[in-house]
C-alpha cells in the first residue's frame, strides 16, 4: 500500500503522482471533462445547461488542465537541472 504524504511535506513527490508524464496530464484532463459533461447531462434541460457552459467548462476543465500541465513542465525543469548537476559532479 502506498503511503500518502502531505503536500507541504513532499511537494515534488506529490506533484509527480499527478503530473509525472503527459499521459497522466491527459488522463486527468479527460476525467475532468467526463465529470463536467456528466454534470451537464444530470441537469434536466441540456440546452439550458449548454447556454452557460463556457465558464463552467473553463473552471472545471481548462483551468485544472493548465494547472496540471504547468506542474508537468516544472517537474521536467527540476529533473533536467538535477540531471545537469549530476553530470557536472561526474565530470569533476
Amino acid at each position: 500500500m502506498k503511503r500518502m504524504t502531505a503536500l507541504w511535506a513532499d511537494p515534488i513527490g506529490w506533484s509527480e503522482g499527478l503530473a509525472k508524464t503527459k499521459i497522466h496530464v491527459f488522463i486527468w484532463t479527460l476525467i475532468h471533462l467526463v465529470l463536467v459533461l456528466a454534470g451537464f447531462l444530470m441537469m434536466g434541460n441540456f440546452d439550458l445547461a449548454m447556454r452557460g457552459a463556457s465558464p463552467i467548462v473553463f473552471i472545471g476543465v481548462f483551468f485544472p488542465s493548465m494547472y496540471l500541465y504547468a506542474m508537468y513542465r516544472l517537474l521536467r525543469m527540476i529533473r533536467e537541472r538535477e540531471t545537469k548537476q549530476q553530470n557536472k559532479e561526474l565530470v569533476s
